[in-house]
């Protein structure tokens, strides 16, 4: 979890941004959902939604789109550059080490971090962190 604090320390920016972005992006859903019952409330009614409604579903529609594109990008960029951060620090641990430490490495046992759980963690970075996150926001607002 250290590691974790430290590469998101590193980042900032990017991470804030997709955090903001994925609050914008429920928000827009929650709207888009309220306009979109009010609508059936009004067809069940009897009565057709008014031109200034359905120029409110298409800003909303608009917003959401956007929102949702937005949090995407930020949220793949904050990831690569997490996962990137996180193998370059394994690089420099490795260039940092003296020669005879080296010597004493099981190369087949760093070549498996490297590969599998550096790669597990890039991953989870990639496919579950923000989504975590996303429905996390998803559930506090609704």
């Amino acid at each position: 979890m250290e590691l974790f604090v430290e590469l998101l320390k590193r980042r900032k920016f990017l991470p804030i941004i997709a955090a903001v972005s994925c609050v914008l992006a429920v928000a827009a859903s929650l709207w888009w959902n309220s306009e979109l019952a009010a609508i059936i409330n009004d067809v069940v009614a009897g009565m057709k939604p008014s031109g200034e409604t359905v120029v409110k579903v298409i800003f909303i529609m608009a917003a959401l789109m956007l929102s949702v594109y937005i949090k995407s990008l930020s949220a793949g960029y904050a990831c690569e550059y997490l996962s990137h951060d996180l193998r370059m620090g394994y690089a420099k641990y490795f260039s940092s080490l003296p020669f005879l430490e080296v010597e004493k490495l099981n190369a087949g046992e760093q070549l498996s971090k490297l590969q599998n759980e550096i790669s597990g963690v890039s991953n989870y970075f990639n496919s579950n962190l923000y989504q975590l996150f996303d429905d996390s926001i998803k559930f506090i607002f609704t």
